[in-house]
This record gives structure tokens, sequence and C-alpha cells, in this order.
């Protein structure tokens, strides 16, 4: 059985990723509202229109299309798209370690409205020494007591 398992690997026959590498567009978009509910339907309704389009570019690295989705991932665009501040936060992190030419201080500011309140960070996109300091004792103790 070994055997034949490493012979459909070898050959290719099998993958280890069957899936995507990202999650749909369409998923992040919050079915459980309609836009005549929201503050402002147009936009909401305009955000749903044009997601999928500058999702998938935000993927490929448009840095404009991965500021407007992790505006709309941290804030929801009007109940167009389910919030999810961590992943907002996360493509946050991708535009300040990406080094786009357009990075300005509007994405520091961003970085620092929106990850705040997450993680402490200082301006350059580190943690602070201190926090990591914490972070790796407590996984020390992890650690210690899983009995690795």
């Amino acid at each position: 059985m070994q055997l034949l398992l490493a012979g459909l690997f070898a050959c290719g026959c099998v993958s280890l990723v069957d899936g995507p590498l990202w999650p749909r567009a369409e998923s992040y978009i919050d079915t459980t509202m309609d836009c005549s509910q929201s503050a402002d339907p147009g936009n909401c309704r305009h955000t749903r229109d044009t997601w999928k389009t500058e999702y998938d570019a935000a993927t490929t690295g448009q840095y404009q299309d991965q500021r407007n989705v992790a505006f709309c991932l941290s804030t929801g665009c009007d109940n167009a798209i389910q919030p999810d501040k961590v992943l907002g936060c996360a493509w946050r992190i991708v535009i300040m370690n990406s080094r786009h030419a357009e990075l300005d201080n509007t994405d520091t500011v961003n970085l620092k409205q929106f990850c705040g309140p997450l993680m402490s960070i200082t301006p350059d996109g580190k943690q602070p020494k201190l926090r990591r300091r914490q972070c790796w004792n407590s996984s020390e103790k992890d650690w210690a007591r899983s009995g690795r």
C-alpha cells in the first residue's frame, strides 16, 4: 500500500492541495443582510457588485484592491461583506509587508486603527521586543507543560 501511495505521489496523480489557495470571493458576502437594511444601500450594492473583481485582484497583489478588501473585512462595508476584524488586520499586515511603491502614511494609520486592538505592533509592522518576549515565554511554558 505504501509503495502504491508513493508511486501516485511521485507521478503527480494525487495532489495534496485539491482546493483553491484562497476562499471564494462570494464566501465573504453577508447573505444574512439585505442591502435595503444598510445605512447606505447604494454603497452596499456597489460593494457586492464589485467585490469579486476587487477580491481577485487583491489576491494577485493589486495594492488598492488589497486596501479595499482590508477595509471591507474590517468594517463590513455597509453590511455588504461579513466583517472579520482579524482577517482585515491580516490584509493590513500583508499590505505593509508588501512594500508597494504606493504605500503611504494612511497605511500605517490604518494598521494602527484596525489592528491596534488586536495586537501590539510598532509603526514598522513588527512586534515590540517586550511583546515578542512575552509570546516566547508563554510558548516555552506551553511546550514544557505538553511534555515534549
